[in-house]
């Protein structure tokens, strides 16, 4: 029973944390990690490497998460699909300029 309580009190601590990290503008470098699901190191070089922004007011690096956001999403690779529609309409604009 005890082990019971333990167990569901660390599951809704967890929940509370990763609530108060969703709420939070600037994240830490450690905050950025468990944000994104990259290790700390990686993150930092991917910032060192200018691949993502972030913040350095002094010593430590910060994160804002609606760049993390963005920074995260804007390197889509299309689907097959996508890329099927999109040589379809290429071959439709080019048989239209030849008319």
């Amino acid at each position: 029973m005890k082990h019971s309580i333990k167990t569901k009190l660390d599951k809704i601590e967890k929940i509370v944390e990763e609530q108060k990290l969703l709420q939070k503008e600037v994240l830490s470098l450690k905050e950025a990690a468990e944000y994104t699901g990259f290790s700390k190191s990686t993150l930092y070089k991917m910032a060192h490497d200018r691949r993502i922004s972030y913040y350095k007011p002094a010593k430590l690096i910060f994160f804002k998460r609606s760049d993390l956001d963005q920074d995260m999403t804007s390197k889509k690779v299309a689907s097959l699909s996508e890329i099927d529609l999109a040589e379809l309409i290429t071959s439709k604009t080019r048989s239209n300029e030849k008319k």
